[in-house]
């Protein structure tokens, strides 16, 4: 059996990245608006820019010994999902929509040695905050 890590660093709970690169500007979104504020209309607007950004399509790394990293957008629904998930599980989140997305930006330039030695962007470190422990990175 393989071990599949999944990174989650915007909008979906458990499974993948949602988000977009740039400014908050791109989505219509205040960037600097907390996630937890979001209303369902900006959020829907902040996924629909992630989408259109990033893609939908998931990039799988393969480090060997079974352990696969990917990382992937969704859906536009499965992104909002995540955000709702974050409002609920970490209101307190201090999050904005621009560290989502430059964390979104930063992580697709990420090579996969770096995917697979757990070494991710700094820009990341408000968004994976917000996911609280064994979320951001599940084996």
């Amino acid at each position: 059996m393989s071990n599949i890590k999944w990174i989650v660093a915007a909008g979906f709970l458990y499974a993948g990245l949602a988000a977009a690169c740039g400014g908050g500007d791109g989505s219509g979104v205040s960037g600097a608006k907390t996630l937890v504020s979001l209303s369902d209309s900006e959020a829907n607007d902040v996924c629909e820019y992630a989408v259109d950004v990033f893609g939908s399509t998931e990039r799988v790394a393969d480090c060997g010994g079974g352990i696969m990293v990917r990382i992937g957008v969704g859906t536009v629904s499965r992104c909002v999902m995540g955000i709702q998930a974050i409002k609920t599980a970490t209101p307190s989140c201090t999050a904005t929509v621009d560290n989502l997305q430059n964390c979104a930006a930063d992580l697709k330039t990420v090579t996969d040695a770096q995917l697979c030695s757990d070494s991710y962007p700094a820009s990341c470190e408000a968004w994976f905050s917000c996911l609280g422990s064994g979320v951001a990175l599940a084996r």
